[in-house]
C-alpha cells in the first residue's frame, strides 16, 4: 500500500504544536516574537484575541509563501498541517485555512465559462433525473408493481 502515507508525528496535538514552534521560530526571525501564553493559545482551542490572530496569519502567510507549493518536507509547516487537521481542530489550525482562503479567494467565472459551467449544471442535474426515472422503471419491471 503506497499510497498509505505514515504520520511523522506521534500525535495530533503534537502535530499541531509543531505548527506553532515552526511559526514562533518565523516570529523571531521577522521580529514579532510569539510569548509562551500566545503558543499554547495557538495550540489549543478557544477564543483567539483580533491582535494575536492578525500577527498569526501574517506569520503564517509568509512561511506558505516560503514553502511555496513543494510540500516536499513532511515535517514542514504544510506537512504538519496534513496531520494536524485530522479530527478536532486547534487555533492554529483554524488560523492557517482563514490565511490560505485569504490569500488565495475562488475565481469568479466569466463569459463562455461561466456559461459552461450553468450548462453543465443543468445537464448533471437532468441526467440524475433520468436515472432515477430508469431505476424505477426497473423496479416496476422486475418487480410488477402496478
Amino acid at each position: 500500500m503506497s499510497w498509505l502515507k505514515r504520520s511523522p508525528f506521534a500525535s495530533q496535538d503534537a502535530a499541531a504544536r509543531h505548527m506553532v514552534d515552526l511559526l514562533a521560530a518565523e516570529g523571531q526571525t521577522r521580529g514579532m516574537p510569539l510569548t509562551e501564553g500566545e503558543r499554547s493559545i495557538l495550540a489549543g482551542e478557544g477564543p483567539v484575541s483580533d491582535d494575536l490572530a492578525a500577527k498569526a496569519r501574517r506569520l503564517i502567510t509568509e512561511i506558505l509563501e516560503r514553502e511555496g507549493a513543494s510540500n516536499a518536507d513532511p515535517r514542514g509547516f504544510g506537512g504538519a498541517m496534513e496531520w494536524a487537521s485530522d479530527g478536532a481542530w486547534s487555533n492554529i489550525v483554524e488560523l492557517t485555512y482563514t490565511a490560505v482562503d485569504n490569500r488565495c479567494p475562488p475565481p469568479r467565472l466569466h463569459g463562455w465559462s461561466k456559461a459552461k459551467d450553468v450548462f453543465a449544471l443543468i445537464g448533471c442535474g437532468l441526467l440524475v433525473v433520468l436515472v432515477m426515472s430508469a431505476i424505477v422503471t426497473a423496479m416496476v419491471f422486475i418487480f410488477h408493481l402496478k
